[in-house]
């Protein structure tokens, strides 16, 4: 089933968080590479040149598991292809969502689907950092600090 079949869905919630660094809590957000001849992908930093957060348009629900009768809240990003800046490492780009819109995707609106387009790549930038990104226990600021890739 399709994102936008899945919209229409009476059982699935829009959602929608601002994310300050979504995983580094600073206004990055993380993509990786596949780097050739080796195990580990590059991972790059991607952010607003201005500096300010961005939302990521996002789908919730909550379920009632049959056999445990356990609640559980899951979450899904929603993905579109890639703009011309992140297209350079990945080919889907987590759907960013401009700051006029947020209101309209966290409303009930029963079809924003047309809020659902690939965001340009003039406002954003993009840089390599490192690998120590992908160990939970490195949670510094300098995981996010630009790397030069030749060296590394």
């Amino acid at each position: 089933m399709g994102i936008c079949e899945g919209l229409s869905r009476v059982s699935w919630k829009l959602s929608c968080t601002v994310l300050r660094g979504g995983i580094t809590g600073n206004g990055d957000s993380l993509l990786d590479k596949a780097i050739n001849g080796q195990r580990a992908k590059q991972p790059y930093a991607i952010a607003m040149k201005d500096g300010k957060p961005f939302g990521i348009a996002g789908l919730w629900e909550n379920w009632k598991d049959p056999a445990s009768g356990e609640w559980t809240r899951t979450f899904v990003i929603i993905t579109t292809e890639a703009n011309e800046l992140v297209a350079e490492i990945h080919d889907r780009m987590p759907l960013i969502l401009s700051p006029s819109d947020f209101g309209r995707w966290l409303s009930d609106e029963p079809d924003p689907r047309d809020l659902m387009k690939v965001f340009p790549a003039e406002p954003m930038r993009m840089w390599p950092i490192s690998t120590r990104v992908n160990k939970p226990e490195n949670d510094d600021p300098a995981i996010v600090e630009p790397i030069d890739v030749a060296a590394a």
